[in-house]
């Protein structure tokens, strides 16, 4: 069901993006209907608004980057207490097992849903 109404919002957002560009190349008719884009804010160019305009977005990263480096070793430092990994073993393989085991939970989880509701036979 959500997968039906994400595939029918998607075929609209493409068709509406294909009508403006469609619009925009003088590709339809005349009398067809446009979609102007209004109210769109002015960007000054002058170089002391760019000037604060880096400034500001330097702090910002600088600020952003320290973050994400406290959020990467937390995350790292739960990641070790957590879950327990061979080092020895190649990342391949390790995928391989994840996938293994992700399938494997997955039949025992529908198997006990089957086991505790099971479905009338006629």
């Amino acid at each position: 069901m959500k997968k039906r109404i994400f595939i029918i919002i998607l075929i609209l957002l493409l068709v509406g993006i294909g009508y403006v560009y469609a619009s925009d190349q003088g590709w339809l008719p005349k009398n067809a209907p446009k979609l102007p884009i209004k109210n769109l804010p002015k960007i000054s160019t002058d170089s002391a608004s760019l000037n604060t305009i880096q400034k500001n977005a330097g702090s910002g990263l600088s600020t952003l980057s320290e973050r994400a480096q406290e959020l990467g070793e937390n995350a790292k430092n739960a990641l070790q207490t957590g879950i327990q990994v061979d080092s020895e073993q190649p990342v391949h393989e390790r995928v391989i097992e994840y996938g293994q085991y992700v399938y494997c939970k997955q039949v025992v989880e529908e198997f006990e849903k089957n086991i505790i509701s099971p479905t009338p036979t006629p």
